[in-house]
């Protein structure tokens, strides 16, 4: 970016005033930090010193005329002494701190990012090398306290906020500039309506503008005043139709067109004859060009001329427009066009003819298609509006969207120009393409971690409609999207009895801005089966409407791992059943002893008042001779699990011999868990 262009000068007064505002912000920071306890451990011999120079920095660089600065070569050199002077302060400030931690690093990040924001990419690279080499010498020398890996990862980072300030940097500038340029061409072509309008009225030429709907003027220039013999108040209190009416052709003063007579009355009641050039001016207004040729005819001079190039050109809003002269025997001639031509096309216009101009740029897919569009309009006066590709001389394509409008000799109807505008739509050509791949690769990640995936527009009527959803989706429930929208959207193929909770769960999605959900719901396929299917949803907000505007997505079949989760369920309710109604004792510890579980005749068994105790008494006290137990484990280790006549101990103290069998169960992690009966 060219930051010496006067058009830059106020973004870089306020990046001034912001520069000088952080550093006091980051001053007053550093002194509450040093004062306050558990703060910087720098000497106060030192801190101060170089407090007071940085903030005397500050206030040095508040005062200076940098508006008077930045219009000489001295404006660069200051910022980057300011930015120099910060890296040195900064690393003096770090080297006398003991133990260096990530907060007085930001500091750099700061000078980094304000450099890079002011300064020109020349004096960034060099501001940065000095950044690096300093934090590289404190680490070096040991000043700092962080690892080779934190200093590699530091100084990464650093620059990847080196590169993003730098480049949105160079993008606010050349909106700036674009911004200016766009101000300064506008009020040219005010200066130049203004003058033009003036010029009408100097060489007698009648302006009005008048409102179609009241048909009434509301302005008129002197000319026409006197053409017509009624002061200027007078006029803009009258209808045109009191003035002018229809000449020998049924159009009037509201017709927009090409020159023609209107024939009306002047105040004395003699016959006025005005030759008449209309255009509309939006909706409801119209701009008239009047001549009195009551006397005689005049020729339409050069000012008249002027005026409709002028009147042609402001209607088509481009990056460049041209002018093209076409000669008695169909030779087109380029004249002139708009500095952005050279920018666009990659050559001068004077630097080839047109026909060079149609072989040599214009893609050969394309170039049929432009002969004729710019023929037609030779021709037959057809306006051109074409787009097609432009080949630059360095091997760049460019899309192009080509306008021109034919411009004819009054005098003998043939087309001697062409005016036209060139837009270059490269820019949204690419952006198109960069999405359709994005949305391809997304559809295609999306297949492959679900079943399937969709996008679905939210419209504003309430209703949805797909976008697009992946082949998954006919897989799962049988129908194409067209017969999924034919029998009423997505919301049709659910189960019934989870239609409601789907609804409420889709209403929710949409009432805040960019939410998710994960749900389950059941859908009826179209072979009659019913599937459970998992839905992760995410919206996307339209912050102009305000509300969502489409929900991307993914869907899981997960029917198989239902039937095998009720599967489950029915099998551990069976086990429970005859856990429970087994006539002899049976209990489940762990190898540890931890009691797990026990069914009813066990518990009457030992004489226990609830399962609960049973489970919380430690299973030596169960045995007479509490040897017992680890005798059948060494057992049980050798493959032996009984049965084995053991004496036990129930809840009062009384004992019972017992025949125990012991089985070895195993929990997820292969652990054994243990059981007995």
């Amino acid at each position: 970016m060219d930051l010496t262009d006067p058009a830059l000068i106020p973004y870089r007064l306020r990046t001034i005033r912001v520069g000088v505002q952080v550093t006091w912000l980051a001053l007053a920071a550093l002194l509450a930090s040093h004062l306050m306890p558990g703060g910087t451990e720098i000497p106060t011999h030192i801190f101060f010193p170089l407090w007071f120079v940085a903030g005397a920095g500050a206030f040095v660089a508040a005062l200076l005329p940098w508006d008077g600065i930045f219009r000489t070569s001295w404006g660069n050199r200051a910022l980057f002494l300011w930015s120099l002077v910060d890296i040195v302060l900064i690393t003096t400030l770090i080297a006398w701190v003991p133990r260096e931690g990530p907060s007085l690093f930001l500091l750099y990040v700061l000078t980094t990012l304000f450099f890079g924001v002011a300064s020109p990419l020349r004096d960034q690279l060099v501001l940065f090398a000095a950044t690096a080499i300093s934090y590289a010498s404190l680490f070096a020398a040991g000043e700092t306290s962080v690892s080779a890996a934190d200093f590699v990862l530091r100084l990464g980072l650093l620059a990847s906020v080196a590169m993003i300030a730098s480049f949105v940097s160079r993008e606010l500038a050349a909106g700036f500039t674009a911004l200016a340029r766009s101000r300064d061409e506008v009020e040219l072509d005010k200066n130049l309506y203004q003058a033009l309008l003036q010029a009408q009225s100097d060489v007698g030429q009648g302006v009005a503008v008048v409102d179609v709907v009241k048909e009434r003027f509301v302005y008129v220039n002197e000319a026409l005043c006197g053409m017509c013999g009624y002061s200027h108040s007078e006029l803009l209190k009258m209808s045109y139709r009191d003035v002018v009416g229809s000449g020998s052709s049924d159009e009037g003063l509201l017709d927009p067109g090409d020159a023609r007579d209107l024939v009306g009355l002047r105040r004395d009641g003699t016959r006025l004859v005005l030759e008449a050039v209309t255009k509309p001016i939006g909706d409801d207004r119209m701009i008239a060009l009047l001549r009195d040729v009551t006397e005689e005819r005049v020729a339409v001079g050069k000012l008249a001329e002027q005026q409709e190039i002028f009147r042609a050109v402001s209607e088509l809003a481009s990056d460049f427009v041209y002018s093209l002269r076409v000669e008695e025997d169909g030779t087109v001639v380029p004249e002139w066009a708009t500095e952005a031509y050279a920018r666009v096309t990659g050559t001068k216009i004077e630097d080839m003819a047109f026909d060079e101009w149609t072989t040599d740029l214009v893609h050969p897919d394309d170039a049929l298609s432009v002969f004729q569009a710019f023929a037609e309009c030779i021709t037959q006066g057809r306006k051109i509006d074409l787009a097609f590709r432009l080949i630059q001389p360095g091997g760049d394509i460019r899309h192009l969207q080509i306008y021109g409008r034919a411009f004819r000799d009054q005098g003998t109807g043939r087309v001697i120009r062409i005016y036209g505008a060139v837009q270059d739509n490269t820019d949204q050509k690419v952006a198109f393409e960069a999405t359709r791949q994005h949305n391809e690769l997304l559809k295609a990640i999306s297949e492959l971690t679900s079943d399937y995936a969709f996008s679905l527009k939210l419209n504003d009527d309430g209703g949805s409609e797909w976008e697009w959803v992946t082949d998954g989706f006919q897989r799962v429930t049988g129908y194409t999207p067209e017969e999924s929208t034919a029998r009423g959207g997505w919301m049709a193929l659910l189960h019934p009895q989870d239609l409601i909770k789907s609804q409420q769960v889709f209403a929710g999605l949409l009432a805040k801005p960019n939410s998710s959900t994960v749900s389950e719901a059941r859908i009826q396929t179209k072979w009659g089966e019913i599937k459970h299917i998992r839905s992760y949803a995410r919206t996307v907000w339209d912050p102009v409407a305000g509300r969502a505007a489409r929900i991307f997505g993914a869907v899981e079949d997960i029917t198989e791992r239902k039937l095998t989760e009720q599967a489950l369920r029915a099998s551990e309710e069976r086990y429970r059943t005859l856990f429970e109604r087994m006539p002899i004792g049976l209990f489940l510890r762990t190898p540890e002893g931890a009691g797990v579980d026990a069914n009813p005749a066990c518990v009457a068994m030992f004489g226990y008042p609830d399962k609960e105790t049973f489970l919380a008494t430690p299973a030596w006290r169960l045995y007479v001779t509490p040897e017992d137990r680890a005798r059948w484990m060494e057992a049980a280790q050798r493959g032996e699990f009984g049965p084995f006549d053991l004496e036990f101990r129930r809840f009062d103290g009384s004992t019972f011999w017992g025949s125990y069998t012991v089985r070895a169960v195993r929990d997820d992690d292969a652990r054994q868990a243990g059981g007995t009966r």
